[in-house]
């Protein structure tokens, strides 16, 4: 728990505001861009000598429609709940590509339309949940089958097919890998809990519905005894094995909504919703009878408003003052 050259009584203060976290306008930023480098190329398009009065038409309402479009993604949609903003730019998006795909006269350019709806399906696929992007798929699906019928250049059946494929394929497939790599991102590979990361993402909701409906949250942090003298008679793999039954041991007895985590290599973190720390006591009873493995526990009320950080310190101090007297306890069972 110490750091070479502190004195034994000095603990290392948590850090007390959460990493950084994702900032909500990234999406609508991101796609602000690409509006605007469509409507771009849009312009430079209709700038350009043609033969088909429609497609400098096209051009032209593209341009027009998506700068105005960047202006709504920037300044209106994100002020919406639940991300519908997002939802209602991609929606806005794919109609535009029907639109051009109904009057476009060149079937290449078609295929472009498609290639760029596949991208937005991808932009979907990145930053929605995967019940959202299938929904988007289909309107997708929807708009460019309509766009094709009424052109009146009507496309083999084939390449409305392929045209498809491509679509729900890319953008599946990044749902796939995104979905992965979060996961990977959310939780440590060695005990299967959250990580810290993890655990900020697990309690924005615990920490919404108790400042909506006042609910009482206990935050509990756990820490080893004696766990690097383990270490150095058994070795990691020992440690590293001792931590992961540990944890297994104790999600077996935590309760629907709870939320464990590992805080840092000994030392985990509990938020106990709907939870008085007289709760929060029984619950962390139970988890000592779970495993013969010995650990201090600090506790702390995590209040409404308040940063989960703020909180976990004040369990730090308790933690940390339970640690001292338990020193010279035989914390860890050994290894026959």
């Amino acid at each position: 728990m110490g750091e070479i050259g502190r004195m034994p009584d000095e603990r290392p203060p948590l850090r007390t505001r959460a990493p950084g976290r994702h900032d909500a306008r990234t999406p609508y930023r991101v796609l602000l861009w690409i509006m605007l480098a469509c409507a771009a190329f849009a312009i430079v398009f209709g700038a350009l000598p043609t033969n088909y009065r429609t497609d400098r038409q096209v051009d032209v309402v593209v341009a027009t429609s998506l700068a105005i479009g960047a202006l709504f993604v920037w300044f209106v949609l994100p002020r919406l709940r639940d991300d519908l903003g997002l939802d209602i730019a991609i929606v806005f998006g794919t109609l535009i590509a029907g639109y051009c795909t109904s009057l476009i006269t060149l079937q290449e350019s078609q295929f472009l339309i498609a290639f760029g709806m596949a991208g937005l399906g991808v932009f979907a696929a990145y930053f929605r949940p995967r019940r959202r992007l299938i929904v988007l798929l289909v309107v997708m699906t929807a708009s460019f089958a309509v766009g094709v019928a009424i052109n009146p250049l009507l496309p083999t059946p084939t390449s409305y097919i392929v045209a498809v494929l491509m679509i729900w394929g890319m953008s599946l497939m990044v749902s796939t890998l995104v979905e992965q790599l979060r996961a990977q991102a959310m939780y440590d590979s060695l005990t299967g809990t959250l990580n810290r990361r993890g655990l900020d993402v697990a309690v924005a909701s615990v920490a919404a519905n108790a400042a909506r409906t006042g609910q009482t949250i206990t935050v509990v942090l756990l820490d080893l005894d004696g766990f690097k003298s383990y270490n150095d008679r058994h070795g990691h793999i020992a440690g590293d094995d001792l931590l992961s039954e540990l944890a297994g041991a104790w999600v077996n007895e935590l309760r629907a909504g709870d939320v464990l985590a590992r805080y840092g290599g000994d030392e985990f973190a509990l938020v106990l919703p709907f939870s008085s720390r007289d709760e929060a006591a029984d619950v962390v009873r139970r988890l000592r009878g779970a495993h013969p493995a010995g650990w201090s526990v600090g506790f702390a009320d995590w209040a409404p408003g308040e940063s989960l950080y703020d909180a976990l310190d004040r369990a730090d101090a308790e933690l940390y003052s339970d640690k001292r007297g338990r020193d010279g306890r035989s914390p860890l069972p050994e290894i026959s």
